[in-house]
C-alpha cells in the first residue's frame, strides 16, 4: 500500500483491506494516473497475473487491446467530474476468449484528477452470452415474419424481369432493345436494394465498434442529401449542440441517420421546412430530425415500425414508389435497440413528423480491435 492510500485511510487501513479482498468481484486501488497500487485476489484470477506483476503498472495494460491511446483516453474520462463513471469493453482473455468487462471507476478526490481511485470489474461475459442467444432468437423471429413478405416482393420483381427479358428477346430494334434493357437493370437494382435492407437484420453485429465523432457523421450523411435539398429548394436549419467522439458503429449509425433523413426529405417532395437537431447529456446521444411535411395518419402511427409496412403509397408522395419496401425504419429500429438505445416517432396529419434516436454515449469498447 503506497503512501497516498495511507494517508487517506490512516488507522482503518488494516479493515479497508480485509473488505475489499473478501468482496466477491474485482477491485483495484489506483493513483490518480490509473496505475495499479494495489488489487484483490479476484482481480489477479481474472487477468491470470500475480498481484505483484499488477502492482504499478496502469490498468489500460491489462485490458487485452491494443488500442492503448483510445482506451487510456477513455479511462482518465471516468474519473473527469460530471462524466458517466462506468464504462463497458470488450476483451480477450489470457485462453483466447472474448469477454465483456464493465468498470467502475469511483474517485476519492473532488479535486480534478487529484487524489486515489477506486476501481470495480464486473465481469459481464455470462451476462452478455444469455442476452446474445436471446436476440438471436428475437432475430430469427423476425426473419421468419419477413421471409413470406420478402418471398412476395422478390417474386413479382423476378416475374417483372423474366417478361421483360422475353420481351427483349423480339425486339423490333435497337432503340426498343435499349428501353427494355434499361428496365431490366432498374429491376435488377430495385432487387439489390431490397436484398441488402434484409441483410441489414440478418448479418450486422452492430456492437462492433469503431471511434466516431458523432456529429461529424451526421454532417457526413447530409451532405449526401444536399443536392436533393437544393434542388427542391427545402429550407434546411441544423442545430448541432456538443457531442463526444464516442465508440460507436460508424457505418450502422451512418445508416440509421441516412433512413430518417432520406425519409424525412420524401415528405418534402414540393420543398418545405427540414430540421435536423443534435444534443448530449452524460449518458446519452440525440438526434432529432423534423420534417413539416404531409405527416402521418394517426391509424398508421402504431404500425410505422413494422418490417414492410410503407405509408409510400399514395399516402406521402415517394421519389419512386417501386424502390419503397418498409423495411427503412425498421433497419433504424433494429440498429438503434442493439446499440441499447431507442427511438421514437411523433407525427401529425398535415403538420410535420418528428424522429428522435437517443443512444448511450458510453455503451461498448471493443477490446479485441
Amino acid at each position: 500500500m503506497t503512501s497516498v492510500w495511507n494517508k487517506w485511510f490512516s488507522g482503518e487501513t488494516e479493515v479497508l483491506m480485509t473488505a475489499l479482498q473478501r468482496w466477491p468481484g474485482a477491485v483495484l486501488l489506483m493513483d490518480e494516473e490509473l496505475n495499479i497500487q494495489w488489487s484483490n485476489d479476484r482481480t489477479a484470477e481474472l487477468f491470470a497475473q500475480p498481484a505483484a506483476q499488477l502492482s504499478g503498472k496502469p490498468l489500460s495494460e491489462f485490458l487485452g487491446t491494443q488500442r492503448q491511446p483510445q482506451l487510456r483516453r477513455l479511462l482518465k474520462r471516468l474519473i473527469q467530474p460530471g462524466n458517466n463513471r462506468s464504462l463497458t469493453l470488450r476483451r480477450v482473455s489470457h485462453q483466447g476468449e472474448l469477454c465483456s468487462l464493465q468498470i467502475f471507476a469511483v474517485p476519492l478526490s473532488d479535486q480534478h484528477n487529484s487524489g486515489p481511485v477506486v476501481v470495480l470489474l464486473n465481469d459481464l461475459t455470462d451476462d452478455f452470452r444469455r442476452m446474445e442467444v436471446i436476440f438471436q432468437r428475437q432475430k430469427m423471429q423476425a426473419l421468419t415474419r419477413m421471409a413470406g413478405h420478402f418471398a412476395h416482393h422478390f417474386n413479382n420483381l423476378l416475374g417483372s424481369l423474366v417478361t421483360t427479358i422475353d420481351f427483349a428477346r423480339h425486339a423490333p430494334d435497337a432503340p426498343t432493345l435499349r428501353r427494355t434493357l434499361t428496365s431490366c437493370n432498374e429491376t435488377l437494382q430495385r432487387a439489390v436494394t431490397l436484398v441488402n435492407e434484409i441483410l441489414a437484420f440478418a448479418e450486422a453485429d452492430y456492437r462492433q465498434g469503431d471511434l466516431a465523432d458523432l456529429t461529424e457523421t451526421l454532417l457526413y450523411v447530409l451532405q449526401d442529401y444536399q443536392d436533393q435539398i437544393t434542388h427542391r429548394q427545402i429550407e434546411l436549419e441544423v442545430r448541432l449542440g456538443e457531442t463526444p467522439v464516442v465508440e460507436i458503429p460508424r457505418q450502422q449509425l451512418m445508416a440509421v441517420f441516412g433512413h430518417v433523413i432520406r425519409n424525412a426529405l420524401e415528405a418534402l417532395p414540393q420543398g418545405g421546412r427540414l430540421v435536423v437537431e443534435s444534443w448530449s447529456t452524460k449518458q446519452w446521444y440525440h438526434c432529432r430530425v423534423i420534417d413539416f411535411g404531409s405527416g402521418i395518419p394517426y391509424h398508421l402511427q402504431p404500425h410505422i415500425f413494422d418490417p414492410f409496412f410503407s405509408t409510400k403509397q399514395g399516402l406521402r408522395e415517394p421519389t419512386d414508389q417501386r424502390n419503397h419496401y418498409g423495411l427503412g425504419l425498421s433497419v433504424v429500429r433494429g440498429i438503434v435497440h442493439e446499440l441499447g438505445g431507442d427511438v421514437a416517432l411523433q407525427s401529425i396529419p398535415g403538420q410535420s413528423t418528428s424522429v428522435e434516436i437517443k443512444i448511450p454515449i458510453h455503451h461498448y469498447f471493443d477490446g479485441k480491435s
